[in-house]
């Protein structure tokens, strides 16, 4: 493993070597310089003063609430209107940090659709070949570091393409997209309760037997470490984290030794078992890491279609629409029955008070520590709303349904109601 000083220089290496992994909209090699992300948030002073209020009164006068912080981001009719307290201080954000390795994975798969879309291969393992070929060659060296096998990732290093990706030859060219196995997702969440109970090695003998992209399923919507670990060890850390800093969603000055930090993932979910371990964030040294700030930026380009590209920031939010899983899982249950779905604060929190059009949540908490959550909330009333909400670092509450974010979620929601109609 890396020592801490070593590894933020290799990490830098990275952004000086890899070229433009993130904007979606330019070639694999476009200038470094130009590569990070943006989405010119327009500050508003009176919505801001009626974040700081709501935000103030939970930090100040609830219970578990002083070590908050929240971000807000009103994307109705094209906008992108910005407040945040505390929001450029890191923590650790847990599963959050989930969304780090979806990104990744999303960004390769763009990324090696630009090489095969202008390949004359006829093989998998010569688009292979040529890919790591281009990408050797590239201006400045780029993206060398990510292609030889390196001991500080024994187990999580260069990409594994073929494990990730389906690559098909046809008289068309070539089709590239994820592996997966067609799983329904009611046959996931028998997936996710079998793996509740498996050992690491059975576990993973179950996983490596799902395409990448079911794998990535589980990951997100329904938060499973295990499937994250699988999908952590197939993309790898320095992909990861050369993407994460270069695309600005990581701000690190080397030189200076500061920097807000933002999102960052070190760790695999599974204590280093499944993808060997790595290193925690340069800046609060936590392995999950993100800002308030960080996070907004990544759910406001996610929801305006500008994360990778229009096609996979569709096919991000897909994976966390928590109203599409709980629909499916909720088919055949008697009216006054229960039953089990994934967890969100924030649905909890709105579900009896709004009709809700879109809801792709992202939640991250430590029994006995801090809860987390980031959510793209569309709500579908007269007033339509469509905005981030970014909150971490609630104290955990055994009963769900009386986390402070359940209440962060009707209060912000209400202030943004109050904010569009006056």
């Amino acid at each position: 493993m890396l020592q801490f000083d070593s590894a933020i220089g290799a990490v830098v290496k990275l952004i000086n070597t890899l070229g433009s992994l993130s904007t979606g909209t330019s070639p694999l090699l476009r200038p470094a310089k130009e590569a990070k992300l943006s989405v010119d948030f327009a500050p508003d002073k009176r919505l801001q003063e009626m974040v700081n209020k709501a935000a103030t009164r939970f930090v100040r006068d609830r219970t578990g609430g002083k070590d908050m912080r929240f971000a807000v981001v009103d994307l109705t009719d094209g906008a992108k209107v910005y407040a945040g307290f505390r929001d450029q201080e890191e923590v650790a954000v847990f599963s959050v940090a989930k969304l780090l390795v979806m990104y990744a994975a999303f960004q390769l798969r763009h990324d090696l659709g630009e090489v095969a879309a202008r390949s004359q291969a006829t093989t998998q393992d010569d688009l292979i070949k040529e890919a790591r070929d281009q990408w050797a060659k590239a201006p400045e060296q780029r993206v060398k570091n990510i292609l030889a096998p390196d001991p500080s990732f024994p187990k999580a290093g260069p990409p594994d393409l073929k494990r990730i990706f389906t690559m098909v030859h046809s008289g068309d060219g070539w089709k590239v997209d994820f592996a997966h196995s067609n799983k329904t997702i009611k046959e996931l969440d028998d997936l996710d309760d079998q793996l509740e109970n498996l050992n690491v090695p059975k576990a993973l003998a179950l996983l490596d037997q799902l395409g990448f992209l079911d794998r990535m399923k589980l990951a997100i919507g329904w938060s499973n470490n295990m499937a994250a670990a699988t999908c952590v060890r197939d993309v790898g850390y320095p992909y990861m984290a050369a993407l994460t800093v270069q695309s600005g969603l990581y701000d690190y000055d080397e030189r200076a030794g500061k920097g807000p930090g933002g999102l960052w993932l070190g760790g695999d979910y599974k204590d280093g078992v499944v993808a060997g371990p790595w290193n925690p964030s340069p800046v609060g040294h936590f392995a999950p890491a993100g800002t308030a700030k960080a996070l907004a930026t990544f759910m406001a380009l996610l929801g305006r279609d500008r994360l990778v590209d229009a096609k996979a920031s569709h096919d991000m939010r897909d994976l966390m629409d928590h109203l599409k899983i709980r629909a499916e899982l909720l088919k055949g249950v008697p009216e006054g029955q229960t039953a089990n779905v994934p967890l969100s604060f924030f649905f909890n929190g709105l579900r009896h008070h709004v009709k809700l059009k879109e809801m792709c949540p992202k939640i991250g908490f430590i029994k006995m520590d801090h809860e987390n959550e980031v959510a793209l909330i569309d709500v579908d009333e007269e007033s339509k709303r469509r905005y981030v909400l970014v909150a971490l670092g609630a104290v955990y509450s055994e009963d769900h349904d009386k986390s402070l974010l359940v209440d962060v979620a009707k209060e912000i929601d209400s202030v943004l109601e109050t904010w569009h109609l006056t």
